[in-house]
């Protein structure tokens, strides 16, 4: 039923996010 899909996007989307959140406080 695409439950494995989903938790890909669901952790890529997490990744991204954090690192969209972390980035600034590093300045990178």
């Amino acid at each position: 039923h695409g439950g494995n899909l989903a938790i890909l996007a669901e952790r890529f989307i997490h990744e991204v996010a954090f690192k969209l959140w972390k980035a600034p406080k590093y300045g990178a």
